[in-house]
């Protein structure tokens, strides 16, 4: 079974999403980038700030401005049962309201029932652009 990595590192930009019901293809990014101004997310203009950014309906990416010249992105997706994660700037983690595992920022795994850690890109972020590279681990 690919991961989503090898499906775009493959050339293979479609996501097939009939196992979910959908009755369309998804185009992920065919360059692999994921290319978002603080314009479109104002969240990330502040450290602390956070946000969620589907790629495709499958494929969701959380993004957080950790410090003046960090972001990260991680798969916002959990993964025990594939709920939504929120990042806690506070703590300086990332959290699954549906179990309770938590994860750090950059992807680990420190308190169940998840048991792998999430999939975590490189980052450029040039002060009004955030880029998230898709084939690029972070």
């Amino acid at each position: 079974m690919s991961t989503r990595r090898d499906v775009l590192k493959g050339g293979l930009a479609t996501v097939v999403t009939t196992s979910l019901g959908a009755c369309e293809d998804e185009v992920a990014p065919p360059d692999g980038l994921v290319v978002l101004p603080l314009t479109e997310a104002p969240e990330l203009a502040t450290v602390g700030g956070w946000v969620t950014h589907s790629v495709t309906s499958i494929f969701i990416l959380l993004i957080a401005r950790v410090d003046d010249a960090t972001v990260i992105a991680l798969d916002a997706l959990c993964t025990h049962q594939q709920c939504v994660l929120n990042y806690r700037p506070d703590e300086r983690d990332l959290s699954c309201r549906c179990h309770g595992s938590t994860f750090t920022e950059q992807g680990i795994v420190t308190r169940g029932p998840a048991e792998r850690s999430l999939g975590r890109y490189q980052t450029t972020f040039d002060g009004e652009v955030v880029t998230v590279d898709l084939l690029t681990p972070g």
